[in-house]
């Protein structure tokens, strides 16, 4: 094999990859039967054949990763809304509501909450001058680290603030994040950021 067809198999069995990986991602977030059959199908009818001549060990751990998605059945729903309320109160929310069905032993998924909610409010004091609030809540969830193994963390809500000036093209944003200092962990052992203040400027040109 010459280098040169040696690095077109390297190049198409990466292209395998990630096409594979795009379509277990889209399976993951919007769940449900058809489009785990989907996945599937997508990967039985258009990767396998190609890899397979290509890289039998990789087509091997293809199977195991189609597997793995046939078990873990994801169905939800994530509304959101986007409203002006007057020409000065601006309303902003979304939310995540998920059932995640593992099936035949596999472990339960890390760091998946099944509702996950957030609000924001605006008020435009004129053209340049804006405040905000946004309130976030994180329902319970599982993690998973050693040695402690798989541990329930707690739901939490956390409320940040902030004031942004703009003019022209430029933006500048200065953030209270966390406002009432809640502690809480995302990652087990891991405490979150406390309260802190941020600024960020933006632009386009």
């Amino acid at each position: 094999m010459t280098a040169q067809t040696l690095s077109r198999v390297t190049l198409q069995t990466l292209e395998n990859y990630r096409t594979a990986a795009t379509q277990a991602v889209v399976a993951y977030r919007l769940g449900g039967h058809r489009l785990v059959g989907a996945v599937n199908g997508a990967l039985k009818n258009g990767v396998y054949p190609r890899t397979a001549k290509m890289a039998p060990r990789a087509t091997e751990r293809l199977n195991e990763v189609r597997g793995s998605v046939s078990k873990i059945v994801v169905k939800g729903i994530e509304p959101q809304v986007n409203v002006r309320l007057t020409p000065q109160w601006h309303v902003q929310a979304a939310a995540t509501f998920l059932s995640i069905d593992v099936r035949d032993g596999l472990q339960q998924l890390r760091n998946r909450p099944e509702k996950v909610a957030s609000a924001s409010t605006w008020f435009d004091f004129d053209a340049r001058n804006s405040v905000f609030g946004t309130v976030r809540y994180v329902g319970h969830f599982l993690d998973r680290s050693n040695p402690t193994g798989d541990i329930e963390m707690p739901s939490f809500t956390v409320f940040d603030a902030g004031y942004t000036f703009t003019y022209g093209p430029m933006r500048l944003r200065l953030s209270l994040d966390n406002v009432f200092d809640r502690t809480y962990e995302q990652f087990v052992g891991f405490p979150a950021q406390g309260r802190r203040v941020r600024a960020e400027l933006f632009g386009s040109f």
